[in-house]
């Protein structure tokens, strides 16, 4: 009787089932089919990689050094415009044969100005297309901004206009304008 008792708390406890522990062990754990990943941090670096699939490579600094080593991810498309560097990012993504696909992003620097447009020019050699629109406020310094793409027919010159934008790293993304 004794023995099977000894043989039942070895069963038990031996195999890291229980209290007896040989170090401590981590895993990664990848959820089944599309579920979502989230990745947490300050954008330290973004790469464009162009070869036969395009990818952006991504480097995310933790908040704080307690919460873990830097992350890279590997995202699907030319997304180098959605990363800000220094920016604090929140990414949920799906991960993809090779690199992963955005679900969602926060912050989505969302920002706005007003002000009269002063200067609508397309950014020569700039390639895709890029406009840059000079807001003079009421009250303040002049507020250059580059836009992605050819949006000169949004703005007009000596005209006060209010833009929601996002910045993104070569450009911003209008939301959403209003000329007064």
């Amino acid at each position: 009787m004794r023995t099977i008792w000894v043989l039942s708390l070895f069963a038990l406890f031996g195999c890291n089932g229980g209290l007896m522990t040989t170090g401590s062990r981590s895993s990664v754990v990848s959820p089944a089919g599309n579920a979502t990943l989230s990745i947490s941090g300050f954008v330290n670096s973004v790469q464009l990689n162009a070869g036969a699939v395009v990818t952006t490579t991504v480097t995310f600094i933790p908040e704080t050094p307690q919460a873990g080593p830097s992350g890279t991810t590997t995202f699907c498309g030319d997304v180098v415009n959605g990363f800000v560097l220094n920016t604090f990012t929140t990414v949920n993504f799906s991960q993809g044969q090779g690199c992963s696909n955005i679900v969602s992003m926060v912050p989505n620097a969302l920002m706005s100005v007003t002000g009269v447009v002063v200067i609508n020019q397309l950014v020569s050699g700039a390639s895709p297309a890029q406009t840059l629109v000079g807001f003079a406020p009421q009250t303040g310094a002049m507020v250059n901004v580059t836009f992605c793409g050819d949006v000169t027919k949004d703005f007009t010159t000596n005209a006060s206009a209010t833009v929601h934008f996002i910045q993104g790293q070569t450009c911003a993304t209008i939301v959403s304008g209003l000329t007064v």
